[in-house]
Order: C-alpha cells, then sequence, then structure tokens
C-alpha cells in the first residue's frame, strides 16, 4: 500500500477531532464527562494528597537539648533550642547586637544596618524602627509603662526615645556633665520611672535617671565614695545593666565580673565571669526559688546561668554555628509570657531562641517530640500522598465503553472501543 492510500485512510471523524485538541481541553472535557462516583474519588484523591504534603511540611523539627558545659543543679532550669529569627524570606541580619522584649514584641538592634528590628515573639517579622534616625544602634530597653523604647547609639553618643508607632521622641539628655567623648552603651528601665545608663567614654560609669534626664545615682567614674548621690567604685568598660526587684545589675566587661548595688547604691556582690560578661537576662517561674541570671559571655561563646546570689550553676552554648552553639553572643532577654530566652548571636548573625523549662514543670509548648515520631509523622504523610495519587490515577483512567449502532433486534453492526 502506497503512502498516499494509508494517508487517505486515515480518519476524519470525531476521534481525530479529539487527538487534534489541546491537552488542557481534553482534560477538561474529560472531568466532565466523569460519572459522580468517580468525581467523588478523585475529590478524596486531592483531599489525601493535600494532607500528606501537609503533614509531611509541617511536621516540626525535633527541640533540641543546647550543649551545657558541666552539669547543671536539680533546681535550675532547662534550656532547649527552639528556632533561629529571622524566619526564611524575611530581610536578614547584619550585626544583631541588642535585644528587648515588650509585649508579644521582640526588639533587636541590627548596628550594622542601622535599624531596630521588631519580631513578634512567635517569630514572624513585624516590622522596623529608627531607619534613617540611627546609625550605630547598640543596646535598648521597653518602657512599658511609658509607652517609649529607649534605643542607644554609639555614633550620635545618644539615648534616644521612639513611640509605639515608633515615631522618633528625641533623645534624654542626663542633668550631669558629659565629656565630648559621652558615649552611652547599655540601658535599662524599670518600668516606674528610673532608667538606667551606661557611659563607656574615659568616665566609665553608670548614671540612674528619670525619664527627663534628672540623675539620681551615679555609679563608677570620678565620684568619690564621699560624694552626693555617687558610689566609689572602679569600672572598665560597663556594659549592659538591668534592673532586678529593688537591685541594679551591671556586666563590668573589662573587669570580668558582674557587679550587684542594692537600692541605696552600696555594693551587694561582687560576681566573677571567666569571659567577657555582656548582656543580663533575668529569669523568673512561679516559684520564688526559681530565680536565676544568664549572662551572654562574648569571650567563651556562652551563656552563664547563675542564681540570685551570684553563684555560677552551668553555661550553655559554646563556639558554633549550628543549633544551640554560638559566635560572640552580646545579649539576652527572657520573656515570662513564652517562656523563651532569646539569644543576640551576633557572630552568627541571628537570634536564637531557646525554650526555658523549670524543675517539676512539663516542657510546655517546648515539650520535644522523639525523631521517632515525627519520623513516623513524615512517613504517614508521604503515604497519605502516595494513595491520593493512586486514587487519583485510578478516578481519571479511561474507561473501555461499547460504542457502536445496532439494528432493531440489537445486532450489533459495527463497535469502536474508547
Amino acid at each position: 500500500m502506497t503512502a498516499s492510500a494509508r494517508r487517505d485512510r486515515r480518519p476524519d471523524g470525531p476521534r481525530s477531532a479529539r487527538r487534534r485538541r489541546p491537552w488542557p481541553r481534553r482534560l477538561r472535557d474529560h472531568l466532565r464527562g466523569l460519572d459522580r462516583p468517580r468525581k467523588t474519588a478523585l475529590i478524596v484523591a486531592l483531599a489525601l494528597a493535600l494532607g500528606g504534603v501537609l503533614l509531611v511540611v509541617l511536621a516540626p523539627p525535633p527541640i533540641t537539648a543546647i550543649p551545657t558545659i558541666g552539669t547543671p543543679r536539680e533546681d535550675a532550669p532547662q534550656l532547649r533550642y527552639i528556632r533561629s529569627l529571622p524566619d526564611a524570606g524575611d530581610p536578614v541580619l547584619s550585626r544583631p547586637v541588642g535585644l528587648a522584649v515588650g509585649g508579644s514584641y521582640l526588639y533587636v538592634t541590627d548596628s550594622g544596618d542601622a535599624v531596630v528590628r521588631v519580631f513578634s515573639t512567635a517569630g514572624p517579622d513585624a516590622g522596623e524602627i529608627g531607619r534613617g534616625v540611627l546609625k550605630v544602634p547598640t543596646y535598648l530597653a521597653r518602657d512599658m509603662t511609658a509607652g517609649t523604647l529607649l534605643v542607644t547609639d554609639r555614633e550620635l553618643r545618644a539615648v534616644l526615645r521612639f513611640g509605639e508607632d515608633g515615631e522618633s521622641l528625641g533623645e534624654i539628655v542626663p542633668s550631669v556633665e558629659t565629656s565630648a567623648t559621652w558615649e552611652p552603651l547599655g540601658i535599662a528601665a524599670d518600668g516606674q520611672g528610673a532608667v538606667a545608663v551606661t557611659d563607656t567614654s574615659e568616665t566609665h560609669r553608670v548614671l540612674v535617671m528619670d525619664r527627663a534626664g534628672q540623675v539620681r545615682q551615679t555609679y563608677g567614674g570620678p565620684v568619690s565614695a564621699g560624694g552626693a548621690g555617687g558610689v566609689g567604685v572602679s569600672l572598665d568598660y560597663p556594659n549592659s545593666v538591668g534592673f532586678w526587684g529593688e537591685d541594679l545589675w551591671v556586666a563590668d566587661s573589662n573587669n570580668r565580673r558582674v557587679l550587684v548595688f542594692d537600692a541605696e547604691g552600696a555594693m551587694k556582690r561582687l560576681i566573677r565571669v571567666d569571659g567577657i560578661a555582656r548582656g543580663l537576662a533575668f529569669l523568673e517561674g512561679e516559684s520564688e526559688d526559681d530565680r536565676f541570671v544568664a549572662v551572654a559571655d562574648a569571650l567563651t561563646s556562652e551563656i552563664v546561668l547563675l542564681d540570685a546570689e551570684g553563684e555560677e550553676v552551668t553555661r550553655y552554648g559554646g563556639p558554633g554555628g549550628s543549633a544551640g552553639r554560638l559566635a560572640y553572643p552580646n545579649d539576652v532577654v527572657f520573656d515570662p509570657r513564652t517562656g523563651q530566652l532569646f539569644v543576640a548571636d551576633t557572630g552568627n548573625a541571628r537570634v536564637q531562641v531557646w525554650g526555658v523549662t523549670w524543675p517539676g514543670e512539663s516542657d510546655g509548648p517546648f515539650i520535644p517530640l522523639p525523631e521517632s515520631v515525627l519520623s513516623a509523622m513524615r512517613l504517614a504523610g508521604a503515604l497519605l500522598v502516595a494513595v491520593g495519587i493512586a486514587l487519583a490515577g485510578i478516578a481519571l483512567w479511561p474507561r473501555r465503553q461499547a460504542r457502536g449502532t445496532t439494528d432493531e433486534v440489537g445486532d450489533i453492526e459495527s463497535f469502536t472501543a474508547i
């Protein structure tokens, strides 16, 4: 048979027309032609596949224990690594330095990007504050009763105030004479009108003042012990400061110690730190005995856990870039609302989130799922996807139907399989 004869025998009927139609149209027509049982099966298949994908994707990662140096005391809280910020897809951090928590928000100074980043304590990015105003922001504090955010800036040599909406509210200028090298660094607010600021210029001191800048107490610097409102103590680069009850805690970094002063300004305690103390965070649980202090040690890349009396309980972290490991951490802050400890992991350009669990309490939202459970969840999700795909294939598979013409007595004259 010649090629022209074979071409002449190609069908020109409806089947030929179907072959020439685009596949989306053929699929649409095929779906329309499905009977009710097959449509129901297809819907179930899609639901199973979608559920399996969600189970695989949303299966939480295991919450891992943070490496410890030494054996923690039985009365000490347990810290577990939860996650790191920012989340994937959010703008990255350049150099996170200082941290503060207020309400449901976490505030992070990014000195490399000259801005304060704002995150929900649950993780998502929530905006920024101070772009175009700040130069090199360092530490910050949230004054909840005043509704302000206080930020120190090393290049501007100033303490700046911002409203809850991010509006710049000017500076806090101390009432005492400041030198040309005035360099505020650490800052804290007690929520009752007192603001403490460390000055790392040649004076190396701590000023405690009200919100208007009126200085009430001075620690360190050239002020003698007998001076009015002054406490004579030698400080060397006091980094951070924090109010805890009636006491004032100061991280005296280059002297490798933490100092504790009472409300009258008398020194209560001197705590030696092997490395360089930076940020301070105060951990409090429901029990009166659940009172600990977390200190960021930038030299050893660890978080030192102290009890309320200043005795070292254990150390967490250690140098590295993996989960729970740190690189020159600079600050820590505790959120009692969520039981989370946030760590400014400066060298790794991230903020780590650690869960805090107190002795005798359940892990609550931070209970780690065993890896076997997580693997089972992912396997179940994969099986659901496979079953959904198989069921969809069965529902969409073309049925072989007899189509033809019959005479009055039912004899088949022609038969075509589709």
